[in-house]
């Protein structure tokens, strides 16, 4: 149970586990391990150097949460990413990057796979709120008693017969409220991409990405036209197999993700 400090009024969680860190650089190591003991989430903090090492790690021992740090290459973090949440041995490990430079956040925070994203030199409280909100989004069930997020993604706390907003610092957009896809839609993609030649290595990956993205928070609800999302998705399928033989699947799949999390009524 989340029990309020004295001062500001924001909860002392319960400790989890344990947590694993990626960083290239012992310093920025050393920095990061400060912030993680800081919030006081974790029993145990495990060291990774490379990414190599910490796909190993993520295999052979269930983590609660996997923190990348500041000193590892942006581009490589998006791939490490998508990989790490196939192999994990913990189906629910929250994954938090931590970015020091200045970025345009909004757009940053929503193209990245990461369940939360630290920008620049953040509070103790922002850290721990980023951590906590990361963790909640990769559990299904909260692993914290009377400690929920809000529709907005800000982090609820429950007094009595009353839950309380303590988030300081806006959520993170789109990722936050977890959507539906609509009934029907999705079951009907992956019924017809099933049929699809076994062979097919292009086919198969295509099959494989869908079945990750369309398990992911779409920004769509019940009152979402089902026929004209149905021509959305099945016309960017179109537009991913044409851009897979030009820009390669990965890049393609990126792309792909993209529009259907941006999907809109007027995107048609």
């Amino acid at each position: 149970m989340a029990e309020l400090e004295s001062e500001g009024g924001f909860p002392q969680f319960a400790a989890l586990s344990c947590c694993l860190l990626i960083d290239s650089s012992f310093r920025s190591r050393r920095e990061v391990i400060k912030d993680i003991k800081a919030t006081a989430l974790f029993e145990e903090i495990i060291e990774a150097q490379s990414l190599p090492d910490a796909f190993e790690r993520l295999k052979g021992r269930s983590f609660d949460a996997c923190f990348l740090g500041p000193s590892l290459q942006i581009e490589a973090t998006a791939s490490f990413l998508e990989r790490a949440k196939e192999v994990s041995k913990a189906n629910d490990c929250a994954f938090v990057l931590i970015y020091r430079a200045a970025v345009e956040t909004t757009a940053f925070v929503q193209e990245s796979p990461a369940h939360s994203v630290v920008v620049g030199d953040a509070t103790k409280r922002a850290f721990s709120e980023a951590t906590i909100r990361a963790v909640l989004l990769a559990c299904e069930n909260s692993p914290w008693p009377g400690v929920r997020l809000d529709q907005d993604g800000s982090l609820l706390v429950k007094e009595g017969d009353i839950w309380r907003k303590v988030s300081s610092e806006p959520p993170r957009p789109v990722r936050s409220t977890p959507a539906s896809l609509p009934s029907g839609v999705g079951q009907e993609l992956l019924a017809s991409l099933e049929v699809m030649d076994e062979e097919d290595s292009t086919s198969n990956e295509l099959l494989r990405l869908l079945r990750k993205v369309l398990e992911s928070p779409l920004p769509v609800d019940d009152g979402t036209d089902e026929a004209r999302f149905a021509r959305y998705v099945f016309a960017a399928v179109e537009e991913w197999k044409e851009e897979a033989k030009n820009l390669g699947a990965k890049d393609a799949g990126r792309n792909l993700r993209r529009k259907l999390q941006g999907y809109a009524p007027t995107s048609e």
